[in-house]
């Protein structure tokens, strides 16, 4: 339903098969299997325009959310976008990135890292100029906590560190910082507790790498295998 009255109007949202297309952001399109919801706009000059959305929900094939946005395009640019995410495969997650505001490694390293997980729930938030995104200047506000189960990590993906596996814990993007943080996982024949996997700024991965935290205990060959492969990864 489309309704327009001057300078303000509505549109409720009850779609199927939704793709959107903005090839400057990313690298394909972006599919919808459903999209619901309320979007209302008015324009207070000719050059001032806000936008806003109510209960949507938005489903594709690898994740399902629900939330709210507003957009006000006086002066500088300004979104607000705060959700909850009800399922995902955080395996897909690059797909879903502004990958060309995004450096091309850290693009890279979620391609290839975040091998499987599949999401329980989550909440996000974002607030800032979205040309700025992800604010290494602390210009803005961008937070994904997701909790998350069965996952495999291939944290060291250009070397041939072993992976980490049935990883359960909670995934965390907070500006430019990624980081994983797990009551346990396996690698090999060995347990891994307490583990905590950062990248300290994904627009510096390539320089600063990824750091791996953890408690392992198995057998001692699988402990001087990490040891043969300590590149700038700590495991302890």
């Amino acid at each position: 339903t489309l309704v327009v009255n001057g300078n303000q109007g509505l549109l409720r949202l009850n779609s199927r098969g939704v793709e959107v297309q903005q090839d400057a952001l990313f690298r394909n399109p972006l599919q919808a299997t459903a999209v619901t919801g309320l979007v209302t706009w008015q324009a207070a000059s000719a050059d001032h325009w806000q936008v806003t959305g109510t209960n949507l929900r938005v489903d594709t094939a690898d994740w399902g959310m629900r939330g709210l946005f507003r957009f006000d395009q006086g002066g500088e640019p300004d979104l607000f976008i705060l959700g909850e995410i009800l399922h995902a495969d955080a395996s897909k997650t690059s797909r879903y990135l502004p990958a060309g505001l995004i450096p091309a490694e850290a693009v890279h390293w979620l391609d290839h890292g975040i091998l499987e997980a599949q999401v329980t729930g989550g909440k996000f938030v974002f607030r800032g100029n979205p040309d700025h995104f992800p604010f290494p200047e602390q210009e803005g506000r961008f937070r994904v906590q997701a909790a998350f189960q069965g996952g495999k990590l291939n944290y060291q993906a250009e070397t041939s560190w072993p992976l980490l596996e049935n990883i359960q814990g909670q995934l965390v993007f907070d500006g430019e910082m990624m980081e994983i943080r797990a009551s346990r996982a396996t690698t090999l024949n060995s347990e891994v507790s307490d583990l905590v996997a950062t990248i300290p700024r994904l627009t510096k991965v390539r320089d600063e790498g990824l750091t791996v935290h953890g408690n392992l205990a198995g057998d001692l060959s699988d402990v001087m295998l990490y040891l043969q492969h300590s590149q700038g990864t700590m495991l302890q």
